[in-house]
């Protein structure tokens, strides 16, 4: 790869791909854990992997945004 040719990895990456995360995250979270006692949290884990990897479209109003829909 030449330096004028982009890397995959710079590519950005499509709103429902995020949107899909999170919704996948959002259902490990629901699971029951009896035998795991330190579970992670896996919302939080996808909000932190997409701040780092797309920190233009996720950002910490994308995690405070449901809680000011609920408090209504």
């Amino acid at each position: 790869m030449g330096p004028d040719r982009p890397q995959a990895i710079l590519l950005p990456v499509r709103v429902s791909t995020i949107a899909v995360s999170f919704a996948g995250a959002l259902l490990l979270a629901f699971l029951p854990w009896p035998d795991l006692a330190l579970a992670p949290d896996f919302v939080a884990l996808t909000l932190a992997f997409w701040c780092v990897r797309q920190p233009r479209l996720v950002g910490l109003a994308t995690a405070w945004a449901p809680h000011g829909c609920w408090a209504c």
